[in-house]
């Protein structure tokens, strides 16, 4: 791997220096490319703004085996690894008040973790119980030099890692919300353990999480509440946020590029304000996504954490635990802010597999374009009633991704395997 450091980065000496390293949004919050939600199915492109994109887009876009980031995704979360770990490792050497020192070294933790979850999510395949000591995992650097070798851990080791940083970010950082949600906070710890216990399957340790982070803050949206005839009716940085991120370019997720899939279009009932709030329909028929809690697309695309996601992995968690009731309540309680005043019919569960899918489906639509869509497909399709195949057309081809295919991973860079000797995904 053996990033280098950027030129621009002055090596922290002091605490103000540290906190200006994690102040740093436009490279910590930011991944330079959205390789999951540009292989998700939420879009889908015509054949013209197809052949209009670069080779390596077209590739993400039709799953080709040979797809890969060109290694902007990989870089720019190792470069907040790396910003990460200089902030730690100055913390270690550095003289100050340890109250200062503690959140300084949390909202590193916290950094570090964020990113090996989403690079797990891109180049390590979906995690399973049986599965995850054997699989092969990321490089986890813990230390700013760049001269040591980088090695693939096992899934298993970089999981341990993500809920290890997670949790020890818990005891460092204040019990109160950020006012500023690009900077770590505790409910967003919650929230990125929440997350990763969900992909674990894991749905107790998940449910405790969530419940946390609801508890120190658990503010919604009524979408009543928001002109949904302007050109983007969610405001940046907006009181759903719990932490922000975003994806960087993505020329085909442009919402003046791509047309909304028209059955999750459909699939919202006309009561529902989603329909309005977050999608315009062209004049052509086709559907364009104006919903970005980024503000607008030209800001990149969010991926961070909401009230709203962590509402939906309580509820999902409370399911499959067998809490139907609960579960309702849980969902219902974000729904209700969906919909037209007076308008809303509180969902009622006659079943598990019922439940289950209902809270699926409400994930794709409360989430989408926020890349949480293919970090589902990933883990659903590990369970026999959940499997999907997805489909591309362009022209008279006709591509296709069925379940578990290993073109749900993505090749590490090749500059960065010819350096490092590190095994190559296959797909």
């Amino acid at each position: 791997m053996d990033l280098k450091p950027d030129k621009k980065l002055v090596i922290p000496a002091t605490l103000t220096d540290v906190q200006a390293l994690l102040n740093n949004a436009g490279f910590l919050n930011t991944s330079e490319e959205a390789m999951p939600e540009m292989s998700a199915d939420n879009y889908y492109l015509t054949d013209d703004a197809f052949n209009a994109l670069g080779e390596s887009s077209r590739l993400i876009y039709v799953w080709d085996k040979n797809a890969s980031s060109g290694g902007s995704a990989w870089s720019s979360y190792y470069r907040t690894i790396l910003y990460a770990n200089e902030a730690l490792a100055t913390l270690d050497g550095t003289e100050g008040p340890e109250a200062e020192k503690a959140i300084l070294r949390g909202k590193a933790l916290f950094f570090r973790a964020n990113a090996f979850y989403h690079l797990a999510q891109i180049f390590c395949k979906p995690y399973g119980k049986n599965d995850a000591a054997d699989n092969m995992g990321l490089p986890l650097r813990l230390a700013p030099g760049i001269s040591d070798r980088s090695e693939r851990a096992t899934l298993s080791q970089t999981y341990d890692r993500i809920i290890k940083d997670f949790s020890d970010a818990i005891e460092l950082l204040p019990d109160a919300v950020s006012e500023v949600t690009t900077q770590p906070n505790i409910a967003a710890v919650y929230a990125g353990l929440a997350r990763t216990y969900l992909l674990m399957g894991e749905y107790e340790n998940a449910l405790a999480m969530a419940n946390a982070s609801l508890t120190i803050y658990d503010t919604l949206i009524d979408y009543n509440e928001l002109d949904t005839e302007t050109a983007n009716p969610v405001e940046l940085f907006n009181k759903e946020v719990i932490y922000y991120s975003n994806y960087g370019g993505a020329t085909l997720l442009r919402n003046n590029t791509c047309n909304v899939d028209s059955n999750l279009f459909n699939s919202y009932e006309e009561d529902d304000l989603r329909k309005s709030a977050l999608f315009d329909i062209r004049d052509d028929g086709t559907v364009r996504f104006k919903g970005n809690y980024a503000g607008n697309d030209s800001q990149g695309i969010f991926n961070g954490m909401t009230t709203a996601e962590v509402m939906l992995i309580k509820a999902e968690c409370l399911v499959r635990l067998g809490d139907l009731p609960k579960a309702q309540q849980a969902l219902n309680g974000l729904l209700i802010n969906r919909y037209e005043i007076g308008k809303f019919h509180p969902v009622n569960f006659e079943g598990f597999e019922e439940g289950l899918r209902k809270i699926i489906d409400e994930r794709r639509k409360e989430l989408l374009f926020r890349g949480s869509r293919w970090i589902d497909l990933r883990r659903l399709n590990r369970e026999g009633s959940l499997q999907l195949t997805i489909y591309r057309n362009i022209g008279s081809n006709v591509y296709s991704l069925p379940p578990n295919d290993n073109r749900y991973v993505f090749r590490i860079p090749d500059e960065v395997i010819a350096s490092s000797g590190m095994e190559q995904n296959q797909r």
